[in-house]
This record gives structure tokens, sequence and C-alpha cells, in this order.
């Protein structure tokens, strides 16, 4: 959060719309409410209030796959599904994996993450917030984003419909109907 004031500081920013994806939605909720004069708005992006919530034994199975197979595009498992067999997009996740922590550096992140509870401020959000769910979520469920919705004033929600698989999108981008 403190590094949110500090960029913002630095950039010469008064105020800004806050994006949180998935545990970065605890933090802008943190920012937002003690920061209520520094935030416009607020959109909660696949979030959660409370990490450790998470389907039983999610983070615990998951954190055994990033110790054998991190910088691999394992997490397109957990975030991405539909583009398991995409090789392009395994490929710059692995890269993105590798560039962005070592596999205990990512697990003491989670570590940490799953110790943070946001759901006691959410009803302190002040400024304008938009809950985004993507409807087949395979970790956030629905019932987080309407937990969200329900918990934060006049909070609205936007549903993202499931993709299509990429085959079917590819079809359609070449104009074939087959």
């Amino acid at each position: 959060m403190d590094e949110i004031r500090s960029v913002m500081d630095a950039a010469g920013s008064e105020r800004a719309a806050l994006i949180g994806y998935s545990d970065g939605g605890m933090m802008s909720t943190l920012f937002s409410v003690t920061y209520p004069e520094r935030t416009l708005a607020l959109v909660l992006l696949c979030s959660l209030p409370h990490v450790s919530d998470l389907t039983p034994g999610w983070i615990q199975n998951f954190s055994e796959v990033v110790e054998r197979e991190w910088g691999t595009g394992v997490s397109l498992r957990a975030f991405a599904p539909s583009l398991l067999a995409n090789e392009r997009a395994r490929n710059a996740l692995a890269q993105f994996e590798r560039a962005c922590a070592s596999p205990s550096g990512f697990l003491a992140l989670l570590t940490m993450s799953s110790n943070l509870d946001a759901r006691a401020l959410l009803p302190l959000v002040r400024a304008p917030a938009l809950v985004i769910h993507r409807t087949n979520d395979p970790v956030i469920t629905g019932d987080w984003a309407r937990h969200l919705v329900e918990n934060i004033p006049g909070a609205r929600l936007w549903q993202q419909p499931p993709r299509a698989p990429a085959r079917d999108r590819e079809r359609r981008c070449a104009g074939r109907r087959d």
C-alpha cells in the first residue's frame, strides 16, 4: 500500500483509479480506505478479500506445484486454464514467471498474501467500486465476487462471460464458421 502512495507521489498524482488483480485487490482496498482522498475509483479484478478462504487445500496444492514447476508456465493451470494447450501463451507465461520471482520468492508472496484479510475494510470503501469476475474462474468463485459487491457500499458487479476455446476464436477471426 505504501508503494502505491510512493509511486503516486513520485509521479505527482493526487488521485488515482486503482485496479487490484487477485490478491492485489486487498492492497488496493486497504489503500482506498487509508487514503480515500487519493482514491478516484476502485476496480477489483478476479479478486477476493481473504486468500486463505480459497478452496480447501488449494494453496498447499499450488505451492507444491510451484516448487516443482515454477518457470514453466505452470500458473496457467490456475489463472488461465483455457490457454493450457497454447504453446505461445505457456512460453510467455514461463518467461514471466522466471522474470518476476524465484519459486521461493513466489511462495513467500503466496504465504504473505494468505495471511491478509481485508473483509473488515470492505464497508469502509468510499470510492466508486467495480468488481469484475470471470464466470469460469477456477480459483476465485462467483461467491467471492458477490461477497465483495454485497459488502462494499454501492459496488457494482460485472461478470465477464467465459471465453470461447482458442480454436473457436481463431476460426471466427479467420472468418470460418466450420
